[in-house]
């Protein structure tokens, strides 16, 4: 298979979904799996934790529980106790191959079958079509990597990226002329499991831009990893796409703002903050602007007040 064909054919369909939201193409910070509870930032249980696929009550075995968490029945178009079968990432190269490849005949006859997938969430954004939270999930050493769509709005304090979930969705197969893609719609995260992602205090952030800005994008845009965030919003900015809204929360950090592209916009209409309101955000770092915004630039999702 032409790698680099398919890695560019697969970073134009990513782009197109990024389009005017400010996001670019993250990894996920390497925890490794464990045993650890699930993180609980903030001053409050924040949106989505009585519905919504990851609501699972968090122990010191990791998080498992009802698929859903807690959605009706009616709500999931299947039953996610009951997949078709099992997607080994290990054995999956990639969410776009070639027509030529040896497991392309495999998958238009699954379609619309339920599987199961095993692995560790990564980079988050938004469909533009959907407005659903979409995620990465690929095997430890992301070799391959599936895209999934979230049928409800998750409790983000239950998955981040970095974190091991166990999910299970419908299987959507496209063909664009020899260009097989492959991804997951309605997905349910069952299980969550492995260390819980880090809280990032923004004055600090700021601190260290301050005192070696030349030094700042090696040491935090090259990490690319997520962090709870916790912090006062000083002004949102809202641009009217054709899809909806893309937000974008300004926050202080000493003397410079982060402006923090937020990717679910469910989310934020479900329980919308104010100027003046203490949010938590779960955000990755993309460096400093120093031509168009300058500000340090962030991008994730609002995970509530």
């Amino acid at each position: 298979m032409n790698r680099s064909f398919v890695y560019c054919f697969a970073l134009a369909l990513v782009l197109a979904n990024f389009a005017g939201l400010g996001c670019g193409n993250k990894k996920a910070n390497d925890t490794g799996q464990s045993n650890v509870g699930s993180p609980t930032p903030g001053p409050s249980a924040g949106p989505g934790t009585t519905t919504g696929p990851g609501n699972m009550p968090g122990s010191s075995a990791g998080s498992k529980g009802t698929p859903g968490g807690g959605s009706p029945p009616n709500q999931i178009p299947y039953d996610p106790n009951k997949p078709d079968f099992k997607i080994d990432l290990t054995k999956f190269s990639s969410f776009i191959i070639q027509e030529t490849d040896s497991t392309a005949s495999e998958w238009p006859a699954r379609h619309g079958k339920v599987a199961v997938v095993e692995g560790r969430m990564g980079h988050l954004f938004a469909d533009l079509t959907t407005l659903r939270e979409r995620f990465h999930i690929s095997n430890p050493s992301e070799t391959g990597v599936l895209s999934c769509e979230l049928l409800n709005p998750p409790d983000w304090r239950q998955m981040s990226p970095g974190r091991f979930v166990k999910i299970t969705g419908i299987v959507n197969v496209r063909k664009e002329g020899r260009i097989i893609s492959i991804d997951l719609k309605d997905v349910v995260v069952l299980e969550v499991s492995g260390a819980p992602t880090p809280e990032l205090d923004p004055e600090q952030l700021g601190k260290d831009y301050a005192s070696r800005p030349s030094e700042f994008d090696k040491k935090w845009k090259a990490v690319s990893k997520y962090y709870y965030m916790t912090a006062t919003i000083k002004r949102i900015e809202k641009i009217q796409l054709s899809h909806g809204v893309a937000y974008k929360f300004i926050i202080g950090a000493g003397k410079v703002d982060l402006y923090c592209s937020i990717q679910n916009e469910r989310g934020v209409n479900a329980d919308p903050p104010q100027p003046g309101s203490k949010v938590t955000l779960l955000v990755d770092c993309q460096g400093y602007d120093s031509a168009y915004e300058k500000a340090i630039i962030m991008s994730g999702v609002y995970v509530g007040k």
